[in-house]
């Protein structure tokens, strides 16, 4: 997610709190910024047109894990 929608996305996660809904925002700004990969380009993202490779999904799966095993109540 570019950072520039972020907080707009954020507003309608509370929105749809504030209407009843179970809704949890993963920040996943950060996925590409500490990529290793082989060919990174300007982002940090692996894949190609500044989308996140097989790095950058890991890293999106390392971010959102704690979120989803909290809410769920898994260990």
């Amino acid at each position: 997610m570019e950072n520039t929608t972020e907080p707009y996305t954020v507003e309608i996660v509370e929105q749809a709190n504030a209407r009843g809904l179970n809704a949890t925002f993963v920040n996943m700004s950060t996925a590409c910024v500490a990529n290793d990969g082989p060919h990174p380009n300007a982002d940090g993202c692996d894949g190609c047109a500044s989308h996140p490779g097989i790095h950058g999904h890991h890293y999106m799966y390392e971010a959102a894990w704690p979120v989803m095993a909290s809410i769920m109540g898994w260990n």
